[in-house]
């Protein structure tokens, strides 16, 4: 569930598909985008930053 809502708060922040990827490390962004990543309308950049503080970099 971890790697599940990692993945979905780096594409909410904003990082690229590249950079999901690399994090990840998946060999292809595929998987990081088919499997571990969920879109989350309900969620904001900002709703993340207030929990996790600068535990995420800026991208």
């Amino acid at each position: 569930m971890l790697r599940h809502t990692y993945a979905t708060n780096l594409q909410i922040l904003g990082a690229s598909e590249k950079e999901r990827q690399v994090y990840k490390g998946h060999y292809s962004s595929v998987l990081t985008n088919d499997i571990y990543t969920t879109y989350s309308p309900d969620v904001s950049e900002e709703d993340i930053r207030k929990i996790y503080k600068n535990l995420y970099p800026y991208f």
